[in-house]
């Protein structure tokens, strides 16, 4: 009796290894499924919170574009104004030019002027006072300029010094208070020498040795005005006057405070002198060197104000009674 021979696996086997084997395939698909199905959770996690964040900084910079839109705006305003006043800056540049280029031409008039010897200040002093006086000093400054000084502040009174250059020299700090304070000065010759009795270029030189003396001392003041000592002078001064565009002041009332060195007689001379008496327009001659003459003068100038008069210095007088003074002139 032949042996049954064993065959393969049933097909129950086999269908039942392929349902194994399917079903692990399966399970392990599933499973690699819900792991890609999780990453894939992670990632649009990811993904959201990067959106969130981009629409923050999209925000952000939306502000920021805002800002820099205002900004922008703000600037172009402020140009706006800034072109403004600059064409309104330019059309004053303009007037003020035009003003300018005037007074040049008006200064170069009044160089030819001067120039030509027509005038000496172009100073402009308003409305004349009904009645004036101009009080002057000669010979100082001296050891009662000082006080002089201070009393003619506080009646807040103009005079005209006409100084000695040595003088000038030796009291500087005199002849800048004299200019600081309002007061004239005017050259008395360099040392009191006679004028007519030396040479041209004598005098020359004297009278221009005292102008640098009185610059120096005074801090810049160059006077126009030269009053020759004891009112000496000629043709060949007034010559040498109108070359140098300088003027002679006299005076029309002489005090002689120098000869009498008194208080009441100074005082007489100008107020009961007939007809030699102070009247409008006069120019009055006195000394600051002399104590009597400093206290005189004081009480003449109370008076003189009590009376209506205005005290004035030279070029103030000669502008409203003479139009101002010539090269050469002589003014008394």
């Amino acid at each position: 009796m032949k042996k049954k021979v064993k065959g393969g696996p049933s097909t129950e086997l086999i269908i039942l290894i392929i349902l194994c084997v399917t079903t692990i395939i399966g399970a392990a698909g599933w499973g690699l499924a819900a792991y890609r199905l999780k990453d894939a959770n992670e990632q649009l996690e990811q993904n959201s919170n990067l959106m969130v964040q981009l629409q923050e900084e999209i925000l952000d910079l939306e502000s920021n574009i805002t800002e820099l839109e205002e900004r922008v705006n703000t600037v172009e305003s402020e140009k706006a104004t800034i072109e403004g006043e600059r064409e309104a800056l330019k059309t004053e540049k303009e007037s003020l030019e035009t003003e300018l280029n005037n007074v040049k031409t008006q200064l170069e008039d009044l160089k030819k002027q001067i120039d030509e010897g027509q005038i000496l200040s172009s100073t402009y002093y308003g409305t004349r006072p009904d009645k004036i006086v101009a009080i002057t000093f000669d010979d100082g400054p001296g050891p009662y300029t000082e006080r002089l000084l201070d009393e003619l502040g506080a009646r807040d009174v103009d005079a005209t010094f006409f100084v000695l250059g040595n003088r000038a020299e030796r009291y500087p700090e005199l002849l800048k208070r004299m200019a600081s304070e309002g007061h004239e000065i005017g050259n008395h010759s360099y040392d009191h020498t006679t004028l007519t009795k030396i040479t041209k270029e004598e005098a020359t030189d004297n009278l221009l040795k005292s102008l640098e003396a009185i610059y120096n001392a005074s801090g810049g003041i160059r006077s126009e005005f030269i009053r020759p000592p004891g009112g000496h002078y000629s043709e060949t001064i007034q010559n040498i006057c109108k070359e140098n565009n300088w003027s002679i002041i006299l005076w029309s009332l002489d005090t002689r405070d120098w000869e009498s060195r008194d208080e009441t007689a100074i005082f007489e001379a100008v107020f009961n002198n007939g007809g030699y008496s102070v009247k409008d327009g006069s120019i009055l001659l006195l000394h600051d060197i002399y104590e009597t003459s400093v206290n005189a003068s004081l009480e003449i100038i109370d008076r003189l104000e009590a009376e209506g008069y205005t005290l004035v210095t030279v070029s103030e007088l000669l502008y409203w009674d003479y139009g101002g003074a010539e090269a050469g002139g002589v003014y008394n």
